[in-house]
């Protein structure tokens, strides 16, 4: 299992999540990335409940 923190309140670079790289959000990079990991069964995207 892997645990994905994806927090939008970041001090240096709030947003960096889901800042687009190469036309698509950071986020969707690194889970396309882990989906690919033989190793995993799962993976969970660990957000906010509340706009940070």
């Amino acid at each position: 299992v892997a645990t994905v923190p994806a927090r939008m309140g970041s001090e240096r670079l709030p947003g960096k999540s889901m800042r687009l790289f190469d036309g698509k959000p950071m986020l969707w990079h690194l889970v396309s990335r882990l989906r690919q990991c033989r190793l995993l069964d799962d993976l969970t995207i660990a957000t906010p409940d509340s706009l940070e």
